[in-house]
């Protein structure tokens, strides 16, 4: 099976997921008893989380034939309970 490459850049990637671990820690700044550990090692969580799923759904999508298999789909069989 031929792999198909996903022209995404690494910038896109790595932005992306340190933007939403900023964007995840945004309710804890604004708590009133802000812990600046607390807050730093949730984004950090978040951010790992996100490159995770980039790379996960980047090599599943790369696993995927070429050609998809036609699907067929018995239409008279799927009428007759109704």
């Amino acid at each position: 099976m031929k792999k198909n490459q996903l022209p995404i850049s690494l910038v896109i990637i790595w932005t992306s997921s340190i933007f939403l671990g900023l964007l995840s820690s945004v309710p804890q700044r604004a708590a009133p008893r802000f812990n600046p550990a607390e807050t730093a090692v949730n984004a950090g969580v978040t951010v790992t989380f996100a490159l995770l799923m980039w790379y996960v759904n980047m090599y599943t999508l790369s696993q995927r034939p070429q050609k998809t298999p036609k699907q067929t789909i018995p239409y008279p069989q799927l009428n007759q309970p109704l």
